[in-house]
């Protein structure tokens, strides 16, 4: 998970106290309901989407298991929305683990269960099986994995 996303979350929930704290509980003048508005804002919007966002990154590694690849050992979590949902899903990963690592531990074929790799070359990958196509691509700190029709 996202340390950034995780720290976001941790403020939204002490300001979410805060104005709990001042408005509900002490009923300090609202100044025009900005206070708990600001509060019902925090609570029923901006946290479920946090939560949403730090659900489907713990659970990236596992859909990407699921179509066949294993997670490369030095993934440290999944980042952005990115996570691997949807159709044509996205993944993206950070990673201390240099690019030729990442594209040589994805060319060995027990990691990519299924799939044949089809195209390869100094910063991704292609992979091919059943109508579909997987993009690897390595970079500075960061992998991304695309899943698509061919």
């Amino acid at each position: 998970m996202q340390a950034s996303i995780l720290s976001l979350l941790g403020f939204s929930l002490a300001l979410a106290g805060l104005l709990f704290y001042l408005y509900v509980l002490r009923r300090e003048s609202d100044f025009g309901g900005w206070g708990i508005a600001g509060l019902a804002t925090i609570l029923v919007l901006i946290v479920p989407v946090l939560l949403l966002v730090l659900w489907n990154q713990s659970e990236a590694e596992q859909r990407l298991r699921d179509i066949g690849f294993r997670p490369h050992p030095d993934f440290d979590s999944s980042v952005g929305l990115a996570t691997g949902g949807g159709d044509n899903p996205t993944w993206v990963f950070a990673s201390g683990a240099g690019r030729e690592s990442i594209l040589y531990f994805y060319r060995r074929p027990e990691n990519h269960a299924g799939w044949s790799l089809v195209a390869d070359n100094t910063a991704s990958l292609a992979f091919g099986k059943a109508g579909q196509r997987v993009t690897i691509q390595a970079g500075d700190g960061q992998v991304i994995i695309l899943l698509q029709p061919k």
